[in-house]
């Protein structure tokens, strides 16, 4: 889940979830408007989607990936306290990225996204610190600001629940320029944002029947070598 901006008249940040489908792909779960992103609008908005959820007989999350707000993650451990919370890995390295780069001597271009040569050449600026009070100053960063929150982003961990492999939200930030892209220009009224995410949902909702019907298709195929699984699909 993650918020966008520009998508109103009014400057309303739209809450968006989605969810990861059996064959791998986006579907949405809620859209939310709020006058401000602290814990009350984040608790409101969760109670409605808890609310939704338990009357729909659906089965609780059993992880959110979220980038690393505060007054987001304290609301989900109210409302949402048996859902494993995952931090968006990407925000991460960018966040430290753009600290080194604050505090270290040497060029960092490029390293704002998920690639080894960012990893490197951040890594790079570390060891090239030019006194033992900076050094100090970006290990004393990462072990206040992400390490105790380590279960919620390093593999080791958030591999041992059901995730699909999601570990950015990069699903939900695509979602957020479909949407986008269906408004004429960022300051539109309710009505036309509300129109606009149902024409996006419909299209969707085509979508994903076609890509069902693929993936069944294809596993129909697949298990055609073996009769007694053949006799189950057929």
């Amino acid at each position: 889940m993650d918020n966008t901006y520009k998508v109103n008249r009014f400057k309303m940040p739209l809450m968006q979830v989605i969810g990861v489908s059996a064959v791998a792909t986006n579907f949405s779960v809620a859209f939310g408007l709020a006058a401000r992103e602290d814990t009350d609008a984040y608790m409101w908005f969760l109670q409605q989607l808890r609310s939704s959820q338990e009357s729909a007989q659906i089965r609780a999350p059993e992880v959110i990936v979220t980038d690393f707000e505060a007054a987001l993650k304290k609301s989900l451990r109210h409302i949402f306290p048996n859902c494993q919370q995952q931090i968006c890995t990407w925000h991460i390295l960018k966040n430290v990225v753009l600290n080194i780069k604050k505090k270290w001597i040497g060029s960092l271009e490029g390293c704002e996204i998920v690639e080894a040569d960012g990893i490197r050449d951040a890594w790079l600026a570390v060891m090239r610190a030019p006194n033992e009070t900076q050094f100090l100053e970006i290990i004393d960063y990462l072990d206040t600001t992400y390490i105790p929150w380590r279960e919620q982003f390093a593999d080791f961990a958030v591999k041992k629940y059901l995730n699909f492999g999601v570990t950015v939200t990069s699903r939900v930030e695509s979602s957020h320029h479909a949407l986008k892209a269906r408004l004429k220009h960022p300051y539109v009224d309710l009505y036309e944002l509300q129109t606009a995410i149902w024409d996006m949902i419909q299209a969707r909702k085509s979508q994903l029947a076609v890509d069902f019907d693929v993936g069944v298709s294809s596993r129909k195929v697949f298990w055609d070598d073996y009769p007694v699984v053949q006799n189950l699909i057929s």
